[in-house]
This record gives structure tokens, C-alpha cells and sequence, in this order.
């Protein structure tokens, strides 16, 4: 035997390749998709060996109102804008269905008479329902226009749909009153209309008289309300609602909270005077979960062990053919 080949056999290497391939239960890495965080549209198709993905979807934050130019010490700073929702779950799905991703936008910051630029309230952000504009401050003296809604994020695929909505916009700020601060989307319905999104409403406006605007709502399956005009002195503007959220189909350990785009803070009375910001826009991250292996059936185990069995058999008559020659 001392030097003598060991030749594996057809049935022994058939035996071995079937009992590898029946054990093996190795996880293979997956190429994770980068998260979606530029406002618009997008597709992703589902890759082989993937049946679940875990999806988080924030809505666009609303803008700050815009700051009174003449203030005073107790007002003229205007109201922070409301944070988009923010949607996670566990979805089921197959390879090669297509997902579509929508990112909405941030909501505009509201101007003010003196910060270079006519007054005007902020734009809505873009998205699956678009936030509503802010309301303009009244046409006299120098009040703060309204903070422009956040847009709503979606994630569509095979029929299963979640939507966040976009924050509301912050009141502008008026003499003597603080903007209102806009709402912060949270919490979603089961809608059978999901997939549909609804713009916000635009803020109101005190026209000729003077005093800020309200916030613009969000965008969302329900809009958000428009936030109410102020008047110096009086009465402080109200900030924007939030724009409603909601998802269609199974969606596995759903959460819903007020974590999405930051809201913009407001213009700041005071030297010098801080303008105000516009909100955080919304973002979609996809986690891949790979399809558990199968497991191999009685049959398929006992096919391989005979294989093996058939293999050890001629190896043993080998080893005594091979004895008897010496």
C-alpha cells in the first residue's frame, strides 16, 4: 500500500458533491442598495435569493417662518418648521419585482422685508404629495412670511405601499408674537388609496393689514392644514399641519414617528438677524434580506449517503484486490 494511488471513484465524488450541496447553508453577501436621499423618483429591481426587505421612509421637513424686521423683545421670531414622518417595516417580496422610490423635498424657508428679498412665503417641497406653500406676511410694515411645507416619501412594490408625510412650515413672526411652530408628522392609517398623495395646503396670509404668515401643511395622503395669518401686537401666526401617513398591504413590525426631515429653524429677531433655514429632506433606505436556504428533504439525504456507501464498498474491494497482488 505504500505508495500506491487512492483513486475516488465516480459514485464516491457523486456521494460527496450531493452531501456538500444538501449541508451547505453559507450566507452570501449581499450588495446592499445606497440609501435615497436626493428628492424625485427612482426604481430598483429586486435581486436574486432575496424575499424581504426592510424599508425606512422619512417625509421632508417643513421651513422656519421668517422673523419680524421691527420685533421687539417678546416677538418677531419666527416659528420652527414641524419634522416629516418617518415609516419602518418588513415587507415581503420576490426577486425581480420592481420597487419605485419617491424622496420628498424640503420645505422653503418664509423672507422677511429685510433680509434682501421680497416677502414671500416659503415653497413647498416636492414629493409624493407635495407640501404647501407658506403664507405671505401682510403688504404693510415688515412681518415674516410662512415656512413652506415638507413633501411626502413613498416605497411602492407589489401592491404594498407606505407613504410619510411631510412637516408643516413655521409661522412668520410678527411684532410683539412668536411664529407657531409647524406640526411634526407621526403615526399612519391602513388606506386602501396609499399610493395617492395629496398636496398641502397654503398658509394664510393677513393681507393688507400687518402681522406674519401661516405655514404651509405638508404633502401627504391627507394634506396638512394651512397655518393661520397673525397680526402685530395680537395675535401669533399659526404653523403648518403635517401631512397624513399611511401604508397599504402586510408590512411587518411597522413603526411610525416624528423622525424624518428635520424642520428648518425660524428667522431670529435680533443683531445681527439669523434668516430662516429651510427643512431636512426626506430619505428612503432599502436593507436587503436574504432568502433562508432550503432544507433538504429524507429522500435527497438518503440519496447521497447510499452514493457514499456504494463509494466506501469499491474502495474496500480496491484495497483488497491491491493486497492480493502483493
Amino acid at each position: 500500500m505504500i505508495g500506491q494511488k487512492l483513486r475516488i471513484g465516480r459514485p464516491m465524488a457523486t456521494g460527496l458533491l450531493c452531501l456538500t450541496a444538501l449541508g451547505s447553508n453559507a450566507a452570501f453577501a449581499l450588495t446592499q442598495p445606497a440609501p435615497y436621499t436626493t428628492p424625485g423618483t427612482y426604481s430598483y429591481t429586486v435581486p436574486p435569493d432575496v424575499s424581504t426587505i426592510s424599508v425606512s421612509v422619512a417625509g421632508g421637513g417643513g421651513g422656519g417662518g421668517g422673523y419680524d424686521i421691527s420685533g421687539n423683545t417678546t416677538g418677531g421670531t419666527g416659528g420652527t418648521g414641524g419634522p416629516g414622518a418617518l415609516l419602518s417595516g418588513t415587507i415581503a417580496v420576490a426577486p425581480g419585482n420592481t420597487v419605485t422610490i419617491v424622496v420628498g423635498g424640503s420645505g422653503g424657508p418664509g423672507t422677511s422685508d429685510s433680509d434682501g428679498n421680497p416677502p414671500a412665503g416659503g415653497t413647498g417641497g416636492n414629493g409624493q404629495g407635495a407640501g404647501g406653500a407658506g403664507g405671505q406676511s401682510g403688504t404693510a410694515n415688515a412681518s415674516g412670511s410662512g415656512g413652506g411645507g415638507g413633501g411626502s416619501s413613498s416605497v411602492s412594490v407589489a401592491g404594498i405601499v407606505l407613504q410619510a408625510g411631510g412637516g408643516g412650515g413655521g409661522g412668520g413672526g410678527s411684532y410683539s408674537e412668536v411664529g407657531g411652530n409647524g406640526a411634526g408628522a407621526a403615526g399612519a392609517a391602513s388606506a386602501p388609496a396609499c399610493a395617492t398623495g395629496v398636496t398641502g395646503a397654503t398658509g394664510n396670509t393677513p393681507g393688507a393689514t400687518d402681522g406674519g404668515g401661516g405655514g404651509g401643511g405638508g404633502g401627504g395622503f391627507t394634506a396638512g392644514a394651512a397655518g393661520t395669518a397673525g397680526a402685530d401686537g395680537t395675535t401669533a401666526t399659526g404653523g403648518g399641519g403635517a401631512g397624513g401617513s399611511c401604508y397599504l398591504g402586510t408590512v411587518q413590525s411597522l413603526t411610525a414617528t416624528a423622525g424624518g426631515g428635520a424642520g428648518g429653524a425660524g428667522g431670529v429677531y435680533g443683531t445681527p438677524v439669523p434668516a430662516a433655514q429651510p427643512g431636512g429632506a426626506g430619505s428612503v433606505v432599502l436593507t436587503l434580506v436574504a432568502a433562508p436556504a432550503p432544507v433538504p428533504t429524507l429522500g435527497e439525504w438518503a440519496l447521497g449517503l447510499l452514493a457514499l456507501l456504494a463509494a466506501a464498498l469499491g474502495v474496500q474491494r480496491m484495497r483488497g484486490h491491491g493486497a492480493a497482488r502483493h
